[in-house]
């Protein structure tokens, strides 16, 4: 069952925003790759941040936002047949924090 208020997901989205994971280049890294990206895809994560948003990701929205960019970019991502093949993937590559589950 879902909520009928916004309020929980936007609580979720403020503590990414201020779960703070990579403050240098190394941790951010570190953290993509911990999560299954390889160094090309963790490359084109840290560039999709620089360009939308001027800075290096930090915090667990950053990360997100980039990959969520990196995906738009995918020509395939709006590919009829992706469906529940692809799905298992996707799920097994979450970003999450460790501290706060995000």
């Amino acid at each position: 069952m879902t909520s009928p208020t916004p309020a929980p997901f936007v609580a979720g989205v403020k503590v990414a925003r201020e779960r703070i994971v990579a403050r240098k280049d190394e941790d951010r890294e570190t953290f993509l790759c911990k999560r299954g990206l390889s160094k090309s895809e963790t490359a084109k994560v840290i560039a999709a941040v620089l360009t939308e948003e001027g800075r290096p990701p930090e915090s667990v929205f950053d990360f997100v936002q980039g990959i969520t960019a990196v995906a738009r970019a995918k020509p395939h991502q709006d590919a009829p047949g992706i469906g529940r093949q692809g799905q298992g993937a996707v799920r097994s590559r979450r970003v999450t924090c460790a501290g706060c589950g995000a």
